[in-house]
């Protein structure tokens, strides 16, 4: 008996849904908040000199955070408290 439960492709669990990042409006100001405070404690501890989404490390292969992800703001938010 196999005790393992099935991967969630195999089991149809978990239908594909469109990723959040490809839709516009959906970066609510608490998670860019909390983003901003995440990063500014990184920078804090590492020395960390940019910051850059996986679209830009890895295009064709990674597409997060999307077109619709505010980077002047997000950037804009880094400078402030």
């Amino acid at each position: 008996m196999n005790n393992h439960l099935p991967s969630n492709r195999a089991s149809g669990l978990f239908p594909r849904r469109r990723p959040l990042w490809l839709a516009p409006g959906l970066y609510a100001s608490v998670a860019d908040a909390a983003l901003a405070t995440l990063t500014r404690a990184l920078k804090a501890r590492y020395p960390i000199a940019d910051i850059v989404g996986h679209s830009e490390i890895a295009p064709g292969r990674k597409s997060d955070p999307g077109p619709h992800f505010d980077w002047a703001r997000y950037r804009a938010m880094l400078r402030t408290r």
